[in-house]
């Protein structure tokens, strides 16, 4: 069904194990509201010829490019997300080593009519600082809102089957066994994803 909205971006914090072992992820942190998300896969591609034809085509998946655009960033998730720190009065200090922190990302959309949601996780996001704006006021009003760019990756800890997750989602409607239990926990803890 085609999706209508968007809500209850959350973000979460990834800890790795020693020797990429295992992968635990903090209590998710919820974001400013949303105004927009934006996803771009991206693919490595590579075709072979043989007698004047394609006789291989290959394509990989390498990372998706996602764009969030929020109402605002709370100096919180501006030290969480990009590695930023907090000087003795509040302020929030940027300098030439900060180093943006890989995090978890998710978030829900309404599905048309407007009933249901599906809801996502990607596993492995880092984001990069917003650009910034400002204008003066004039005859109408301009809203300044920050999107944050980010590269979505597999995950470096592969799953039971080997297999680097990188996105899941679930819709709500879903009449699978155990899927409302998920969705019920959606929020209060990174979903594990089992075969």
């Amino acid at each position: 069904m085609p999706q209508i909205g968007l809500d209850k971006a959350h973000y979460a914090s990834r800890t790795v194990a020693s020797g990429n072992a295992s992968v635990t992820f903090g209590t998710p942190v919820a974001l400013p509201p949303a105004i927009s998300a934006n996803l771009t896969p991206n693919y490595a591609t590579a075709e072979l010829y043989g007698d004047d034809v394609i006789t291989d085509d290959l394509s990989a998946f390498t990372y998706a490019t996602i764009d969030l655009n929020t109402r605002d960033l709370a100096p919180k998730d501006l030290v969480d997300l990009f590695g930023l720190r907090r000087g003795s009065k509040g302020e929030v200090v940027y300098s030439g080593e900060d180093v943006s922190a890989e995090v978890a990302l998710g978030f829900r959309s309404l599905k048309s009519p407007g009933t249901n949601y599906r809801y996502y996780w990607f596993r492995r996001v880092k984001f990069t600082l917003p650009a910034s704006a400002w204008n003066t006021k004039g005859d109408s009003i301009t809203f300044n809102t920050p999107t944050i760019s980010g590269k979505a990756m597999p995950d470096i800890v592969p799953d039971a089957a080997g297999k680097h997750q990188w996105e899941f989602h679930l819709d709500d409607d879903d009449t699978t066994t155990g899927a409302s239990t998920q969705i019920a926990g959606w929020f209060t803890a990174v979903p594990t994803v089992t075969f």
